[in-house]
């Protein structure tokens, strides 16, 4: 049984820049253009953009969602301005890293997440719990209160 490989909006901007596209996360995406080091050394001469179509968008509402983002993530997202992001992580218990996330701060809370799919888990509770070990280390939000949101995608 062969599993359909989905496209982002930039597929076709990716395959003409002549981006190497392998499966990646249930999408066709590129994993280079020209090789590593021109890709380096362009991005820190210049600038670089990255593809974030393919990953999970999140939107977090509701008088605790604040508490709840502040608790999850490794940023204080009360630095955030209305409609600015910021660029943080999804910690586990041992201080590892499960995986990074950016949030946006859209009319005075930060309601929307946009992080790859093991962070979409994490915040829904999927196969892979806060500490990312397969929901068996699943601990509560803050003060027993679970998140409560809806995938916007």
């Amino acid at each position: 049984m062969s599993e359909t490989i989905l496209r982002t909006p930039l597929h076709g901007s990716h395959v003409a820049l002549g981006g190497k596209m392998v499966p990646f996360a249930g999408y066709d995406m590129p994993v280079q253009y020209q090789g590593i080091i021109a890709e380096t050394l362009a991005v820190r001469n210049g600038a670089g953009m990255f593809d974030v179509s393919h990953m999970a968008r999140l939107e977090l509402r509701g008088e605790r969602a604040f508490e709840f983002v502040e608790w999850i993530t490794t940023n204080d997202v009360s630095k955030l301005g209305d409609g600015a992001g910021q660029y943080s992580l999804l910690p586990n218990d041992r201080g590892g890293c499960v995986d990074d996330i950016i949030l946006y701060r859209v009319s005075g809370e930060p309601r929307q997440g946009r992080g790859v799919a093991q962070g979409a888990q994490l915040l829904w509770g999927g196969d892979s719990g806060p500490h990312g070990r397969n929901g068996d280390d699943r601990r509560p939000g803050p003060a027993g209160g679970q998140p409560v949101g809806r995938d916007v995608e």
